[in-house]
């Protein structure tokens, strides 16, 4: 069973994602903006994070940044995010994909196939 760490803004997305993720066999963490997001990962060490650019407190292409420094492509991350022009950089940050808010169900499950994939 693949663990995702969860990050975003959203109470209601973070809930509703990790329900519908659950049913699909994933198990997920929920990092909450506020949280030491790096100390998080250590201690839940997922196997992939889906990471919100837009957090209130911090840049999440920032924390993208400092998980790829600490931990490589050792814990993959999919960064989202309401700005499609983050589409054409994300890589530049780390990130191993993109997803542009809304975003279907469907997608997510599809790109996280394809991330596990990779493992």
């Amino acid at each position: 069973m693949s663990k995702i760490l969860l990050v975003d803004n959203s109470k209601d997305l973070r809930e509703t994602l990790s329900t519908l993720l659950t049913m699909k066999g994933y198990k997920v963490e929920i990092a909450h903006e506020q949280d030491d997001i790096l100390k998080r990962i250590q201690e839940a060490l997922p196997d992939l994070v889906l990471l919100h650019v837009g957090l209130e407190d911090v840049d999440g292409r920032q924390i993208c940044q400092a998980i790829s420094r600490q931990f490589g492509q050792n814990i993959p991350v999919i960064l989202t995010s309401g700005d499609y022009k983050l589409l054409t950089y994300y890589q530049e940050y780390g990130a191993i994909d993109f997803l542009e808010k809304p975003y279907e169900f469907s997608l997510l499950l599809n790109k996280l196939d394809k991330a596990f994939s990779k493992q």
